[in-house]
């Protein structure tokens, strides 16, 4: 879940993603919030007592825009060190780029630039913030209750036993705000429900989609009363977000019991729930695994097996 929410996340909640971990993980981090014209002075966090200052970075893609990095790193740099190096009585002496570079890491140029940096203005250290590092210090300095928070959690399977048409209503509207351009024709086919989690080596996932299928006639209720045109569409995008996920290339995380399906199972159910209040969020998952196993069911998601 952690991942897909870097993958899915570019500039202001990147940053936003970034600032929650650091804030539960050290207690002397300060999140900057931007004043009016003059910005945060190019300072998106900071552990002032440590003189440690944080710099994020999250453009749609990190690995084709590399002159844009390097830039970036000598405009903010000069525009922190102006302003908060004698804020405080240790001033700057750690800089850290936070890069979304979504797992590919971070060209050469970008370090040296960083390097560079380092040696100019005499700093204890300067370097790249990858998603790998916020990563370890979700996984290695936070308590299970303070991940969930930062990026949320599944809920128990047991409690997917009913749909709020209200919360579906609103899925089904982020749903179809994602444009298909990928998505196959529908196939309106309905194979063996476990031969088709066998065959898709769906492990962890298999008890969401096989609770959601017990409510399918609570979906096909649900469209009845709209139109078959919003059947269609959300066909559409569900099925644009299983080709986009598995173009992603998971590979199977034995360590924590997921296979590569399981993983594009939650690249879809993060894709396709919407952002809505916190007592709303566990009933929208719900409605969203629900609609998934409604889909799985026809094989507009997922493969039909041979």
């Amino acid at each position: 879940m952690f991942k897909n929410k870097v993958l899915a996340s570019d500039g202001q909640q990147f940053e936003n993603l970034f600032v929650a971990v650091m804030g539960y993980a050290r207690s002397d981090f300060r999140a900057i919030k931007p004043q009016g014209k003059i910005g945060d002075r190019k300072n998106d966090g900071c552990e002032p007592i440590a003189g440690r200052y944080y710099q994020v970075y999250a453009p749609e893609d990190a690995t084709t825009k590399e002159s844009a990095s390097i830039q970036k790193i000598e405009t903010d740099f000069a525009g922190l060190k102006a302003y908060w190096d004698t804020l405080y009585p240790i001033g700057i002496q750690e800089f850290f780029f936070v890069l979304n570079d979504r797992y590919k890491g971070a060209f050469p140029t970008t370090h040296k630039a960083l390097s560079d940096i380092q040696k100019r203005h005499d700093l204890q250290k300067a370097d790249v913030f990858s998603c790998k590092d916020i990563e370890n210090v979700i996984f290695g300095e936070l308590s299970d209750d303070q991940i969930q928070a930062a990026i949320g959690s599944l809920p128990d399977v047991s409690m997917i036993v009913k749909i709020d048409y209200g919360i579906l209503t609103e899925v089904v509207g982020h749903i179809l705000k994602n444009i298909p351009n990928k998505a196959v024709p529908g196939k309106l086919i309905s194979p063996i429900f476990e031969t088709k989690l066998t065959f898709n080596d769906l492990s962890a996932a298999a008890p969401y989609l096989k609770a959601g299928s017990i409510l399918s006639n609570a979906v096909e209720s649900f469209f009845e009363r709209n139109s078959d045109f919003a059947l269609q569409a959300v066909r559409q995008s569900l099925n644009d977000m299983y080709i986009d996920a598995a173009q992603e290339g998971y590979i199977a995380n034995p360590a924590i019991g997921l296979t590569a399906q399981d993983q594009i199972y939650i690249h879809i159910l993060s894709s396709a729930t919407p952002l809505v209040g916190k007592g709303q969020h566990v009933a929208a998952q719900q409605a969203v695994q629900i609609l998934l196993a409604y889909f799985f069911e026809s094989c507009d998601i997922f493969e039909e097996p041979v």
